[in-house]
């Protein structure tokens, strides 16, 4: 079994595992942890790295499943705006588009449920042959691989153009959606 956080459109290196695992489960029993995948995804901007960021509700409980959305703010407008503007010139942008704004748009309660939206048309997209299983328990250590606390940038990356390539050169360790949007149907093969 192999153990994943789950995660807000998240790192290429997170599907460079989860393409490799044979048993992925997403622990929505774990305690939450700020400032990480969970409510975070890193794009390319024409001023560099960007993270997007899903406001959340506080809450007594900290398990990743029960975490809610806050909607106060119009984080998506604002996110998907940026990611407009970063991704517009890119080659494969205008053939995702509007599967990727109509999910980026919806509304969920919890930050799990919208996360596994985004996660499985990814997924599709991708056409990865992965089936996801998601744990409300909490999985205990003990296990070969526990990629919860996984961080950006701990796997290496093949370069790949990406749209500011010119300007800044190849910059890792960002959303997977970096890559869908540069490289379409090209991207399950850099992910093996």
């Amino acid at each position: 079994m192999d153990v994943f956080g789950t995660a807000f459109i998240p790192g290429i290196q997170w599907f460079q595992l989860l393409i490799h695992s044979t048993e992925p489960v997403i622990d929505l029993g774990e305690h939450f942890i700020k400032q990480t995948q969970r409510n975070r995804g890193i794009i390319l901007s024409s001023n560099g790295q960007l993270p997007l960021i899903i406001p959340l509700r506080k809450s007594d409980s900290r398990t990743v499943g029960s975490m809610e959305i806050s909607y106060s703010e119009d984080w998506q407008t604002k996110g998907l705006r940026a990611i407009r503007s970063s991704y517009m010139n890119s080659p494969y942008y205008e053939h995702y588009q509007e599967g990727f704004e109509e999910l980026f748009c919806r509304k969920e309660p919890l930050l799990h449920e919208y996360n596994k939206y985004l996660l499985d048309w990814i997924i599709q997209q991708l056409d990865m042959p992965v089936q996801l299983n998601y744990s409300m328990e909490y999985v205990e250590k003990g296990f070969s691989n526990d990629y919860r606390l996984l961080v950006s940038n701990e796997i290496l990356q093949k370069e790949y153009k990406q749209v500011f390539s010119h300007k800044m050169g190849f910059v890792p360790g960002l959303s997977v959606i970096d890559l869908l949007f540069n490289k379409g149907p090209e991207s399950l093969p850099y992910l093996q």
